[in-house]
């Protein structure tokens, strides 16, 4: 036997999971301010625990996405050491949600507010 759903709640359900996606619009910083950088890392060593994060001081003016991949270390004859698990790279989107400014960790969904971040809308490439 089926459980039948009613259309209007199946109808509501996907409404309001396709507004939270359409919402977002791929950003990129309006300036690049030291509180801004901070702030930013911040967030991303949080999002990675145990890891020190250094990031540029131009990270999101030209592209909203950003990249952390884990650096293997080397032995003195230049081979990668054994021992170190392969991860993923990790991929971090800064978006406008409506005039507020996220970072979105594109590996998990989890956002985060950058209130000492000011954004504006990333132009499509041409």
């Amino acid at each position: 036997m089926r459980a039948a759903i009613p259309a209007s709640l199946l109808a509501a359900a996907c409404q309001s999971i396709g507004s939270d996606e359409t919402a977002d619009v791929a950003a990129l910083r309006s300036a690049s301010t030291p509180a801004s950088t901070t702030e930013i890392r911040e967030v991303v060593e949080k999002a990675l625990p145990g890891r020190r994060i250094l990031l540029a001081n131009d990270a999101f003016t030209e592209s909203s996405l950003l990249v952390i991949e884990r650096r293997r270390r080397e032995r003195l004859e230049g081979v990668p050491s054994s021992g170190v698990a392969d991860e993923p790279p990790h991929r971090f989107r800064l978006v406008l949600d409506g005039q507020r400014c996220e970072l979105v960790h594109l590996n998990t969904g989890k956002r985060h507010a950058l209130p000492r971040t000011r954004c504006r809308a990333e132009e499509a490439a041409e």
